[in-house]
C-alpha cells in the first residue's frame, strides 16, 4: 500500500476521511436506509456505504440532483470547499477574493470563504482550480482533525468524549 500523493481521492474516499476527523469513523453504524441509490450493498463496500450515510445524515454531504452520490468519481476541490465550509463551520467573511479562474456559482461562497480563513491559498494569478479532481497529496495538505475539532462550532464536547452533534436529520451520540 503506498500513499500515491499525485492520484486522485474519490468522493467516498474524502467522506470517509471527513467522518474520521471527526472521530465517527469507529462508529458501529447499523445502516438500513440508503440515502442514495448508488450507495448500497450491490454497489459499494461497506466502509463506505457507512461512511456516506454518516456524513450524509449529519449534513456534510449531499448528492446530485438526480438523486446518486456519485462514490466513484473524483472528488473537485470545490466539493472539498463545501464539505469543509459544513464540517468546521467556516463562514464567508464578506472580504474580496478575486479568481483568475472558475468557480462554479453554486460553490463560490464556500470557495471564498476556504480561502478568506486561510484553509487554502490561491496559486499564482489568483488560480484556484476549482472544478480540477483533487490529488492525494492537496487532501493530506488539508487542516488536519486537530485544526477541524477546534473550529467545529456545533460540536458540544465533555472532556474529550462522549459527544453528541445533532443536525436537522440526526443526532450521533460518540461515547
Amino acid at each position: 500500500d503506498t500513499f500515491r500523493p499525485k492520484a486522485n481521492i474519490s468522493r467516498e474516499e474524502f467522506s470517509v476521511i471527513m467522518t474520521r476527523v471527526l472521530g465517527l469513523g469507529a462508529l458501529n453504524v447499523t445502516v438500513t436506509e440508503y440515502p442514495f441509490p448508488d450507495v448500497t450493498p450491490s454497489t459499494a463496500a461497506d466502509w463506505s456505504i457507512k461512511a456516506t450515510k454518516i456524513a450524509y445524515d449529519l449534513g456534510i454531504i449531499k448528492g446530485f440532483e438526480d438523486g446518486t452520490f456519485r462514490g466513484n468519481e473524483n472528488v473537485t476541490r470545490q466539493q472539498v470547499c463545501v464539505i469543509l465550509c459544513k464540517v468546521a463551520g467556516i463562514y464567508n467573511l464578506g472580504l474580496p477574493v478575486e479568481f483568475g479562474d472558475e468557480v462554479s456559482d453554486w460553490a463560490r461562497t464556500y470557495v471564498e470563504a476556504v480561502v478568506q480563513n486561510g484553509f487554502v491559498s490561491l496559486e499564482d494569478g489568483n488560480k484556484f482550480r476549482a472544478t480540477e479532481d483533487m490529488t492525494r497529496e492537496e487532501a493530506d495538505n488539508l487542516p488536519d482533525g486537530d485544526n477541524l475539532m477546534e473550529r467545529l462550532p456545533s460540536l458540544e464536547m465533555v472532556e474529550a468524549y462522549p459527544y453528541t452533534w445533532s443536525t436537522k436529520r440526526a443526532t450521533i451520540n460518540v461515547c
